[in-house]
């Protein structure tokens, strides 16, 4: 203790008044400083004034995590005053606090010692525990301050273009999405390419698609459509609106909200579905509920699913995110299928096969392809209760004439007496399996088998069982008489399937097919000498 006793700089009589307490001033490294100064956010404000005023924390040396953008790292003061004590003299100590961003210099040792990383927003909480909201008061609350770092700290991460016509076809595709786990753009319903006629419609109103280019080729990790507006509460206006924000990193929602600021553009607050979700105007950064228009909209064959300007008077060729300023004859888009809800609320759907608009009840759903179909192009397996495209179906099931159904490729047999496919089930019913060549025969074409169950007829040997069997009457055995005239003498096998032997009568030179278990027996002997 006798080094911190002798500090006399304002930094060490800080240290001197809170060491009994266990803490230290906050301090911030440069880099995370500088972070912060970008920012417009109460936390980072906040955080700045208490790292220039010393304020006292159980948490000291804070700084950027350098792998993951979410997390910061610190040191605790208790764990900072110990190696004070123990390893700096009056001279070193400011010198040692600080932290070096430039190539030139390097951080003290100070701040590799005793560090911690940590989730941002669970630091805040410890820091000022009950002063900040988890969400909800964006610019404010402990959530917004994250993605807002974040956003800062990725910001050369990939780079904004603006796109139309069959480009927004493109790359509202999946297939043209970074990969990722459970995200908004990745959950989109219409992220699919069976939608592309639907985001045509996008392109055939020369309607705009803001996206945020990966730097890991012509992919993307975020989009936003950009709409032209024509009015804003009923006055006409030459203004654009950006609507939902679809991203893959939640942080990245962030520099759209950038982009809008910098270009003047409205966009929601929100990023969800509503059509009611205030708007933000960054012209005077004003937030709240407006009724947009948007002029000269032309109806297309199939339509997307709408988050926000989801009514659409065809007549009048606008969309409103207003269902009081939609006229009188107006549809609502709110279709999945490509389709809408006309103004009596019935839902219509798009029909590729004719590629034409539908009643939603005359669609089915196909199971293995997750979309609706007109029944009229689809294909129905009775076996699996369940529809499917004439395409699917052929690539994956087989067609059954004797059942007249579509059935899985995996639950079909081959029938080669009939040459026909079947299910397992049918087959099961009307056919006789013969395990030992696991093939279907029809009930003529099979002989009953004590040791197989039964065995096709053009397979099939008659095998003595038992020592007194007449062999006269052995050689005049026929299929259609043998079980009933001999019973448990005579057994049926397979052709040469080791359960029997052949010997030959010497005196008649007749051959006899007889059970294994019968071999060395007086009977088989006298058979070899021709004496039965």
């Amino acid at each position: 203790m006798e080094k911190v006793k002798n500090f006399n700089s304002f930094l060490s009589d800080l240290i001197l008044e809170q060491i009994g307490q266990g803490e230290l001033p906050i301090k911030l490294s440069k880099r995370l400083s500088n972070l912060l100064g970008e920012l417009n956010h109460t936390i980072a404000d906040r955080l700045l004034e208490d790292d220039e005023d010393g304020m006292p924390s159980k948490f000291t040396l804070i700084d950027l995590d350098d792998k993951e953008i979410d997390m910061f790292t610190y040191a605790t003061s208790p764990k900072i005053t110990e190696y004070i004590v123990k390893n700096t003299n009056t001279e070193d100590l400011e010198k040692n606090l600080k932290y070096y961003d430039s190539h030139a210099e390097v951080r003290s040792e100070m701040w590799t010692v005793n560090r911690s990383p940590i989730k941002i927003g669970k630091l805040i909480n410890k820091i000022y525990p009950n002063m900040f909201v988890n969400a909800g008061k964006s610019g404010q609350d402990i959530e917004s301050f994250v993605n807002a770092v974040k956003s800062e700290r990725s910001k050369h991460e990939g780079k904004f273009k603006i796109v139309k016509g069959e480009d927004i076809v493109k790359y509202y595709n999946q297939d043209k999405y970074e990969s990722g786990s459970y995200s908004a753009l990745h959950n989109s319903c219409m992220a699919y390419s069976h939608c592309a006629p639907y985001i045509g419609f996008y392109a055939n109103n020369d309607v705009e698609l803001v996206v945020l280019m990966s730097d890991k080729g012509d992919i993307i990790r975020g989009r936003a459509i950009l709409w032209n507006l024509t009015h804003i509460d009923g006055r006409k206006v030459e203004r654009k609106f950006m609507d939902r924000i679809y991203t893959i990193q939640q942080h990245d929602v962030e520099k759209f909200i950038n982009l809008a600021e910098k270009n003047g553009w409205l966009y929601k607050k929100d990023q969800d579905m509503y059509d009611s979700t205030p708007i933000i105007d960054t012209v005077d950064d004003t937030e709240e509920q407006r009724i947009l228009k948007i002029k000269g909209i032309k109806k297309h064959k199939a339509y997307p699913y709408m988050d926000t300007m989801k009514y659409f008077n065809i007549r009048g060729g606008f969309l409103t995110n207003d269902e009081n300023s939609a006229g009188s004859s107006f549809i609502t888009l709110e279709s999945a299928d490509g389709g809408y809800i006309n103004s009596n609320g019935y839902e219509l759907s798009y029909d590729e096969y004719s590629d034409s608009i539908v009643n939603e009840d005359d669609m089915v759903w196909l199971d293995n392809e997750d979309r609706n179909m007109h029944r009229d192009h689809a294909v129905y397996s009775e076996y699996e209760g369940e529809w499917a495209s004439p395409e699917y179906a052929e690539e994956h099931w087989k067609y059954s004439k004797l059942e007249e159904d579509w059935i899985p490729e995996d639950y079909m047999v081959y029938v080669s007496s009939i040459k026909q496919w079947v299910s397992d089930n049918y087959a099961d019913d009307h056919f006789n399996k013969c395990d030992f060549d696991d093939e279907y025969y029809k009930e003529n074409e099979i002989l009953e088998s004590d040791v197989h169950g039964c065995v096709p007829k053009k397979k099939a040997v008659f095998v003595i069982t038992e020592e007194d069997m007449d062999l006269d009457d052995y050689v005049k055995l026929n299929f259609n008489n043998y079980n009933e005239y001999f019973g448990g003498q005579i057994d049926v096998r397979y052709k040469g399937d080791k359960s029997y032997f052949t010997v030959t009568d010497v005196k008649t030179g007749k051959e006899y097919h007889i059970d294994n278990y019968l071999k060395g027996t007086a009977f088989v002997k006298n058979i070899k000498k021709g004496v039965i």
